[in-house]
């Protein structure tokens, strides 16, 4: 397991912007694969919740807020970079209910995946609470455009060729679930 801060988060010094997000995972990413000689392909992503950084202690923000949603962007920009432009992995979604969340999942078929020219550059990601664009939420949230709009994870989506699990929570008063929902369909 690989935890990191992105710029000018947690313990990650610099000012946090949607460019610095992008390189980070970049990144981290080559240093994994080059540096560490870890195969792409066994390289699940995963953008939610993890334990609370000293960061985190000392400023008393909530631990839960840290690592999900905005990490969406990062990650579901590095995955769609990573796909050639190849034919779609085969469909298995599927949306399921629970109590007060929601989990959607796609995988690739039987497993097997390469015999209708799909492609998987890496294991997979799990996405927490993702949403489709920060424009997006902010109009949702505040009933208004910002004007501009970072981390288009809308224009990216369609690029996603790996197995890919959402999980969204129903009441998310920040990102609402349709969010994950509008994603689902892309990917």
């Amino acid at each position: 397991m690989l935890c990191f801060d992105y710029t000018g988060y947690g313990l990650n010094s610099g000012q946090p912007c949607e460019t610095a997000c992008y390189e980070d995972i970049r990144s981290v990413f080559a240093w994994l694969t080059g540096s560490k000689g870890v195969p792409s392909e066994r390289i699940l992503l995963y953008v939610g919740l993890f334990p609370p950084t000293p960061f985190s202690l000392k400023t008393n923000v909530p631990w839960r807020s840290l690592g999900k949603s905005i990490g969406s962007g990062p990650v579901i920009d590095l995955v769609a970079s990573l796909a050639p432009s190849l034919s779609r992995l085969k469909r298995g979604s599927r949306i399921s209910h629970f109590g007060r969340g929601l989990i959607w999942g796609r995988g690739n078929g039987d497993g097997e995946g390469e015999e209708d020219g799909s492609y998987s550059s890496i294991a997979g990601m799990i996405l927490h609470s993702a949403f489709t664009s920060i424009g997006d939420v902010a109009g949702s949230r505040f009933h208004h455009s910002l004007g501009l709009d970072i981390f288009d994870n809308l224009k990216k989506a369609d690029r996603v060729r790996c197995p890919v699990l959402l999980l969204h929570g129903t009441h998310d008063v920040i990102v609402p679930k349709q969010h994950s929902e509008v994603i689902s369909k892309l990917i």
